[in-house]
């Protein structure tokens, strides 16, 4: 019976990632290009570019309004030059909830 319920709390813990990581892909406005998610714990690292500071600030308020996420934090922002334009290059730390509505 131990690892039955080893096996499904593994389980249910995946379907729960499944479910975070559409949920991200969901809220991601147009011109937001994720270039790493990384889990540790109860955190999220995301790494991307956005073609402006706005859309970062957009995807921030996406993510700040999902029932999937506790709180964030904004890690770095950089302004880079991408193809001759300007892009903003940002790291993002997100708490999940625990109860994940």
């Amino acid at each position: 019976q131990k690892k039955i319920d080893v096996i499904k709390e593994l389980s249910n813990g995946r379907d729960d990632y499944v479910r975070l990581l559409d949920e991200i892909n969901r809220i991601v406005p147009s011109n937001v290009w994720l270039k790493s998610v990384t889990r540790n714990g109860e955190y999220l690292k995301i790494a991307g570019t956005g073609s402006s500071n706005l859309k970062v600030a957009e995807f921030m308020r996406n993510l700040r309004n999902s029932p999937m996420v506790d709180s964030l934090q904004l890690i770095g922002i950089n302004v880079n030059i991408f193809e001759e334009r300007k892009v903003a290059d940002f790291e993002i730390q997100v708490k999940i909830k625990e109860n994940r509505g």
